[in-house]
């Protein structure tokens, strides 16, 4: 049974998990310029990720 992990979880997993992936796509709901978001809501950062996906609201 896969259960989804909590929010604190994947803060702690998701940045390990990119270093050692050969390729890291990133799935994200929009695309903002440099600067809009608070550092504190990245959680894994941007020079791990090899692609970024766009995917609307579900």
């Amino acid at each position: 049974m896969i259960t989804e992990l909590p929010h604190t979880d994947s803060r702690n997993f998701n940045p390990i998990m990119a270093m050692a992936a050969r390729v890291t796509i990133a799935e994200v709901e929009e695309i903002v310029p440099a600067g809009e978001l608070d550092p504190e809501a990245v959680v894994t950062p941007g020079i791990f990720v090899h692609r970024v996906v766009q995917v609307g609201h579900t």
